[in-house]
């Protein structure tokens, strides 16, 4: 359940009697539910390796060495990469990166960033030489408006 403020548009994961931002009295409305909470349950099916078809998996080079190589050939279309590492180590400057290196090959790409605003991004993103126009930012804290932004540009590569 998401709550938000009528007044500010602060945004809570519970119910309070004022918004802990705006101090407005009784401003916090319940929101509708996420989207993938409406889908409900589907059934999922265990298959044996062997039963897997094969179908022909591309991969995408970035351009970037190290990437690609760590990626075994580059991106896959439909993949889910994690990555991780230690605050401040350059995670974000990385994906930044290889948005541009994906945008300079063709491709399109949408960064999303709760963190960080738009702004900051885009500050990075000058300093890095990217300026690409198919690297697109979207600022929020909210999946279903990224997940929206994304459906709306149809990127081949998706940063969050």
């Amino acid at each position: 359940m998401r709550y938000r403020c009528t007044e500010c548009g602060y945004e809570s994961a519970k119910w309070m009697g004022f918004c802990p931002a705006c101090r407005h009295d009784g401003a916090l409305e319940e929101r509708e539910p996420s989207r993938a909470r409406d889908r409900g349950p589907r059934a999922a099916r265990a298959v044996p390796i062997p039963e897997v078809g094969m179908a022909a998996v591309t991969h995408r080079p970035v351009g970037m060495g190290e990437v690609d190589r760590v990626l075994g050939g580059g991106l896959v279309a439909g993949a889910a990469i994690l990555l991780g590492g230690e605050p401040g180590v350059g995670k974000s400057t990385l994906l930044l990166q290889v948005a541009g290196a994906v945008a300079r090959s063709g491709g399109r790409v949408v960064v999303a960033s709760a963190e960080e605003s738009a702004g900051q991004v885009a500050i990075r993103a000058r300093r890095l030489g990217i300026a690409e126009p198919d690297v697109m930012l979207v600022a929020d804290a909210d999946v279903d408006a990224i997940v929206a932004a994304a459906e709306e540009a149809k990127p081949d590569l998706l940063v969050v």
